[in-house]
């Protein structure tokens, strides 16, 4: 909601109140080649409906529900991987968030893979 109306009040500043030319700015934090990274390590769409079919086709779905479920685990779960043969990465890992974070980056290789942020956050 917020960012809703900071792009419509950006839209009445442009051309006064009540006009409206259209056109929508994005305006990114990162620079385009940081977002460009980030991007070309994200899983393929197919990965999704693989994750879709293998909780479809699970006779104990029912113990999922009601449950967030990253797809890094149900990847693991189920022992997926992308079409290109990727692994999945996991976003929840406190090593692949801090190694997004500039000053924080370096520590990201020395910290174990089964650290995790809570899921709750």
């Amino acid at each position: 909601m917020m960012r809703a109306s900071v792009l419509e009040q950006e839209l009445k500043a442009e051309k006064g109140l009540g006009q409206c030319s259209g056109k929508l700015t994005l305006h990114f934090s990162a620079p385009m080649f940081q977002l460009k990274t980030y991007f070309s390590t994200a899983e393929t769409t197919e990965m999704s409906g693989k994750c879709v079919v293998a909780l479809a086709t699970d006779p104990n779905i029912l113990s999922l529900s009601g449950k967030v479920l990253p797809s890094y685990d149900l990847a693991r779960r189920y022992g997926l991987q992308d079409v290109d043969g990727r692994p999945i990465q996991d976003y929840l890992s406190l090593s692949s968030v801090l190694s997004y974070s500039s000053s924080l980056g370096w520590l990201a290789p020395y910290l174990p893979g089964f650290l995790r942020m809570p899921s709750g956050l």
